[in-house]
C-alpha cells in the first residue's frame, strides 16, 4: 500500500488553479495552511502563525532543548519524543521546525502526519489513520539534496499534539504502534501535562520539558513582530506585554495584534468612503493591562493600602468591590497580583508567611466552587490575622509601600540549587554516574536498552552545557570547548557491558561530533575528517573492581574484598533482618503469582527484595500489556513497599556504621575522586580537568553512608534511579586571570552535587542539586576540610585496599605505595598508578552498542582494548591474590 492511497490522501495535490499558503512558500513564515485562501488572507494571518520560526534556530529559548535535538539529528539517532510544558512556549514550533530541517518544506506533506488529539482522540483514530500512515515505510530517503547522507529521511514523523486529552484505551492502543513500527515511523508527543499520559507511553519517548520562556526572548521577538507590523506602543506598555505573558510568547503576540487592532479609531457612520484612512493610535500601558483584564499596578496598591490602613472590614470590602466591578477585574487575577506585589514591598518574613498563606487558602476555595463575593470578603479579612495586628506590624504598615532593597528569605532549604557567585571559578570536576535503563538481573546477560541510552545521553548533555560550554558560568577553567584533549579528561568503568556502553554513551554527549572542526591535512595534500560527522573517541580505563556487576544480584561480590563480603553477610543474621524476614513473609507470598516464571515460590522472599523488585520495575517500564496484563502486577501501593524494602535491604548491605569495611566500594571512590582533585590543584589546571566514572549503584550507598549524608537526608538511603549522578566541583572566588597564578588551596573550596536520575534538558528540576557533606551546614567547604574529612574514609593505594581487606594484612607489605600514602594521580600518559584502574582501554565495542539499539542501519566504529604492560597485569594479581583469605 502507498502514501498515495492512504485513506487520509496526504499527498493529495492541489487544484490546478488553487492558491496554496504552504510550507514551500519560501516567502512567508509560519505553519503550513491547509486550507484554499484567497492571496490577501496571508495578511490576515495571526501573527502567532506569521510569525513561527522556521527552523530550529529561529526558536526562542530553550537552547539546551534544541541543541540536544540538533544532536540527535547529527548522529542520525533521533528516538520518539515527549514535548511537554505550559502553553505557548514552542513546543508545536520546535517539531516542524525539526521536521522541516530532516524532510525539507517540500517534502513535508508525504512524509508527516499532524494530528490535534484533543478533536482525534479516540482509539478509532490510532487504529486507523496513524496505523494506516506508520504501517507504510518510505523506501528512498526523503532528506534535502544538501542533507541526503542523513538516514532519518527515511523516517515518517507523527506529530501528536494536546496527546494528554487522548483516551486511556488509545493510549494503550498508540503504546504498541510505537513498539511495532519504530523502523518506519519516529513519534512526537506533545501535551501540556504529563500526569494525564500512561507511565508506559512516557517510557517509550526522550522528554523535554519546555519552561516558560525567560522575558528577554519573549521581547527579541515583540521588538522584531513591533518593528515590522509598525505597531505604535509605549516602551513601558512593552515592558508590562512582557510581564503578563508570564512566559507565553503565543498569549504575548496575541494580546500585541489585538492591541494593535484595537488602536483604528472607528470609522464615523455617514463618512465618506473615499476619506483617508484613520491612523493607529499609540498603544499604552493601561491599553495592555485592559485586553488582558489584569489589575493594574496602581489598582493593587490601592487593594494593599485599604488592607493595612483601613481598620473598618465593610469599607476595605467596598474599596476592593468597587474596583473590581469598575475595572472589570477577577478576584483569582488579584490574588495572582497581590502574590507578585508582595514579593517587592518589605514586610516581616512572619508576616510575608502569613499573607502567602492566606492568599493561598482564598485562591483554593474559589478552585473549589467557593463564591466568588464570599472569597472577596475573605480577601478584606486578611489584615485582621494576628501576626499582622500586632505591635510589631505597626511600623511595617507605616512603609509597606516603600520599595524593598533585598528580599526576607522565608525558607532555607537544606539543598539548594547553585547558581554560581559572580567572581566563582569552577577549576575541576570529578562526576561518578550509574548506568541508564537496562534488563532485569535475573535474566542474564543483562543489557543497556533504547531508554538507558537516552538516559545517560542527556545526562552527559548536561554536563557538557555545565562544564564544557563557552557559554557556561560553569564551564572548566581552559578546558578544551570543542574538540576533546586526552590529557583533559579521564574516562572510566568495570569491565561490564552496561556500564561500559552507559559510559560510550555519556561521552558521545559529553564532547559530540564536531564535523569539520576536526579535519586534518596530510602531507599529500589529503584533507581526512572524522567518521560520523567528526565524531570523537574518549578513551574509557577499565577499573579492576566492580566487573560484571550488572549481571550480580549481590554487588559485594564484584568488590574483590573479602572482608567486605563477610561484613555484608552480618546483616542475613541481624535481628533487624530476622524480623523485616517474618513481618514481610506474606507480602512476599502474595507477590509470588507474579514472578513465577523467573523465581520459585521458595525465593521470593525479603532475602531477595532487590531482584524481585529489579525484575518488577522493569516489567513496568517495558513489558506490554499483551505480555504482562494488570492483573499480573502489583498495584502501585504493594510497588512502593516492593521499592521500600528493597531500598532497606541494599543500603543495609552496602553500609553500616559499626562495620566501616562493608562500605569499601565507598572508600575506593572516595580515594579516586580525592586523588582527581588533588591533581588539578599539584598540576595547576595543567593536565586532567575532568573525570567521568561510571559504577553500580552500591558504590553511591556505601559513599552516602560514609560521608554522613545518609544522617542528613533519609533519600540518601534510597538505591539511586537509573543515570543518577553526583558531582564533585572544585570552586575558587580568586583571580583567575591568565596573569594571575593558579588559585592557593586556601582560596579553593568544593561543592558537593547528586541528581537521583537521568537529567532532563530544560526540566530545572531534574538538575543536580547542591548538599553539605559529613554533617556541614554549608555546601561549600573550603578544601582543607574537604580532604581531611575524605582521607579518614578513603582507600587510596593498592596496600591500603590488601591491608584493608585480607584475612591475613601481614602479607600485604610487599605492596607497591606511594611515599604520600596517596595514589599517584593519572597524567594521560597511559598508566594510572593507584588500585582501582589498572587496564585501559579505548571505547570500542560500537557495533555491539548500535545492535542493542536496533539501529542497524547506523554502522559504529569498531575499537578495541589498548595492550597494557605485563607488570601492570602481574601487579594487580599479586594484590588478588595476597587479600585471598
Amino acid at each position: 500500500m502507498s502514501d498515495l492511497e492512504d485513506e487520509m490522501d496526504l499527498d493529495a495535490l492541489p487544484s490546478k488553479n488553487a492558491v496554496q499558503f504552504s510550507s514551500d512558500n519560501t516567502n512567508a513564515r509560519g505553519k503550513r495552511i491547509a486550507a484554499d485562501l484567497p492571496v490577501e488572507a496571508e495578511d490576515n494571518l495571526p501573527w502567532v502563525e506569521k510569525y513561527r520560526p522556521n527552523s530550529l534556530d529561529d526558536v526562542s529559548g530553550h537552547h539546551d532543548i534544541i541543541g540536544t535535538i540538533n544532536r540527535f539529528i547529527d548522529s542520525n539517532r533521533l528516538p520518539h519524543l515527549l514535548l511537554y510544558g505550559p502553553p505557548g512556549t514552542g513546543k508545536t514550533s520546535t517539531i516542524l521546525a525539526l521536521a522541516r530541517r530532516i524532510y525539507g518544506v517540500k517534502n513535508m506533506r508525504q512524509m508527516v502526519l499532524e494530528l490535534n488529539a484533543s478533536d482525534d482522540r479516540g482509539i478509532d483514530v490510532v487504529r486507523d489513520q496513524i496505523k494506516t500512515f506508520a504501517s507504510t515505510k518510505q523506501i528512498f530517503s526523503m532528506a534535502p539534496v544538501a542533507k541526503s547522507e542523513s538516514s532519518l529521511g527515511a523516517f515518517k514523523l507523527i506529530i501528536l499534539d494536546e496527546a494528554d486529552a487522548m483516551t486511556a484505551t488509545a493510549q494503550m492502543a498508540l503504546r504498541r504502534i510505537m513498539e511495532k513500527y519504530t523502523a518506519n515511523a519516529r513519534f512526537c508527543i506533545i501535551a501540556n501535562y504529563t500526569h494525564k499520559l500512561s507511565p508506559a507511553l512516557l517510557s517509550r519517548c526522550t522528554r523535554f520539558r519546555f519552561s516558560p520562556l525567560k522575558e528577554k526572548d519573549i521581547r527579541a521577538l515583540v521588538n522584531q513582530v513591533i518593528e515590522k507590523e509598525q505597531v505604535r506602543i509605549q516602551p513601558e506598555a512593552i515592558d508590562s506585554l512582557v510581564e503578563l505573558s508570564k512566559g507565553d510568547m503565543r498569549r504575548a503576540l496575541n494580546v500585541l495584534q489585538a492591541c494593535h487592532a484595537s488602536s483604528i479609531p472607528l470609522p464615523m457612520k455617514n463618512a465618506p468612503k473615499d476619506r483617508p484612512s484613520a491612523e493607529h493610535e499609540t498603544v499604552s500601558q493601561e491599553t495592555i493591562y485592559t485586553c488582558i483584564a489584569a489589575p493594574h499596578p496602581s489598582d493593587i496598591k490601592t487593594i494593599i493600602t485599604a488592607l493595612l490602613t483601613t481598620s473598618d472590614v465593610t469599607s476595605c470590602l467596598n474599596t476592593i468591590q468597587t474596583l473590581k466591578s469598575n475595572k472589570g477585574l477577577a478576584l483569582v487575577d488579584i490574588l495572582t497580583a497581590l502574590s507578585a506585589e508582595l514579593q517587592r514591598i518589605e514586610v516581616p518574613a512572619a508576616a510575608r508567611v502569613v499573607w502567602m498563606e492566606g492568599l493561598a487558602d482564598i485562591e483554593w476555595r474559589l478552585a473549589s466552587g467557593g463564591g466568588e463575593m464570599v472569597q472577596t470578603g475573605g480577601l478584606s479579612l486578611l489584615h485582621e490575622s494576628p501576626i499582622l495586628t500586632s505591635p510589631r506590624s505597626a511600623t511595617m504598615r507605616s512603609r509597606t509601600m516603600q520599595p524593598s532593597s533585598a528580599l526576607l528569605a522565608l525558607t532555607v532549604p537544606l539543598a539548594i540549587f547553585t547558581p554560581a557567585a559572580s567572581a566563582e571559578t569552577v577549576l575541576g570536576a570529578y562526576i561518578f554516574s550509574r548506568h541508564g535503563d537496562r534488563t532485569a538481573k535475573s535474566t542474564p546477560p543483562t543489557e543497556l536498552t533504547t531508554l538507558g541510552y537516552e538516559q545517560v545521553f542527556t545526562t552527559g548533555a548536561y554536563y557538557h552545557n555545565r562544564y564544557i560550554s563557552p557559554t557556561s558560568d560553569f564551564r572548566i577553567l581552559n578546558i578544551s570547548p570543542d574538540i576533546v584533549k586526552t590529557k583533559e579528561v579521564v574516562a572510566s568503568a568495570p569491565e561490564d557491558e552496561v556500564l561500559q556502553k552507559s559510559a560510550i554513551a555519556f561521552l558521545q554527549a559529553l564532547y559530540p561530533p564536531v564535523g569539520g572542526v576536526a579535519k586534518s591535512t596530510l602531507r599529500n595534500g589529503t584533507v581526512v575528517e572524522a567518521p560520523l560527522n567528526g565524531y570523537q573517541l574518549v578513551a574509557i580505563e577499565q577499573v579492576s573492581t566492580g566487573g560484571n556487576s550488572e549481571n550480580l544480584a549481590w554487588l559485594q561480590s564484584a568488590s574483590k574484598c573479602q572482608k567486605a563480603k563477610m561484613s555484608s553477610n552480618e546483616y542475613f543474621t541481624s535481628k533487624p533482618y530476622e524480623e523485616l524476614l517474618s513481618s514481610t513473609d506474606d507480602f512476599y507470598k502474595s507477590i509470588a503469582p507474579m514472578v513465577e516464571r523467573t523465581f520459585p515460590a521458595s525465593k521470593v522472599s525479603y532475602k531477595d527484595a532487590y531482584i524481585i523488585w529489579d525484575l518488577l520495575n522493569v516489567a513496568m517500564i517495558h513489558n506490554s500489556t499483551d505480555s504482562l496484563p494488570a492483573d499480573k502486577l502489583p498495584s502501585q501501593e504493594n510497588f512502593d513497599r516492593l521499592r521500600e524494602l528493597a531500598d532497606v535491604h541494599e543500603f543495609n548491605l552496602a553500609y553500616n556504621a559499626s562495620s566501616p569495611i562493608r562500605a569499601v566500594s565507598g572508600s575506593t571512590l572516595a580515594g579516586e575522586v580525592l586523588s582527581g582533585l588533588r591533581e588539578v590543584i599539584t598540576t595547576g589546571g595543567s593536565k586532567t580537568k575532568l573525570n567521568v566514572q561510571f559504577g553500580a549503584y552500591a558504590i553511591f550507598l556505601s559513599f552516602f553512608g560514609l560521608s554522613k549524608l545518609s544522617e542528613t537526608n533519609p533519600n540518601f538511603m534510597k538505591i539511586p534511579d537509573y543515570a543518577s549522578s553526583m558531582a564533585f566541583e572544585l570552586v575558587t572566588n580568586a583571580s583567575t586571570s591568565s596573569s594571575s597564578p593558579f588559585p592557593n588551596q586556601s582560596d579553593i573550596s568544593v561543592r558537593f552535587l547528586f541528581r537521583s536520575g537521568s537529567i532532563i534538558p530544560g526540566a530545572p528540576e531534574t538538575v543536580p542539586v547542591a548538599y553539605p557533606l559529613f554533617g556541614q551546614s554549608d555546601t561549600l567547604m573550603p578544601w582543607s576540610e574537604f580532604e581531611s574529612n575524605m582521607e579518614k574514609i578513603a582507600i587510596s593505594t593498592e596496600k591500603e585496599f590488601c591491608k584493608a581487606c585480607s584475612e591475613t594484612p601481614e602479607r600485604c607489605d610487599g605492596g607497591s605505595d606511594e611515599s604520600d600514602g596517596t595514589a599517584r594521580a593519572s597524567t594521560g600518559a597511559g598508566k594510572r598508578d593507584g588500585m582501582s584502574k589498572a587496564v585501559a582501554g579505548v571505547v570500542g565495542a560500537m557495533v555491539a552498542l548500535a545492535a542493542i539499539m536496533g539501529l542497524q542501519s547506523l554502522i559504529f566504529l569498531a575499537g578495541g582494548f589498548r595492550l597494557v604492560k605485563k607488570s601492570d597485569i602481574k601487579a594487580f594479581r599479586e594484590v588478588e591474590r595476597k587479600i585471598q583469605p
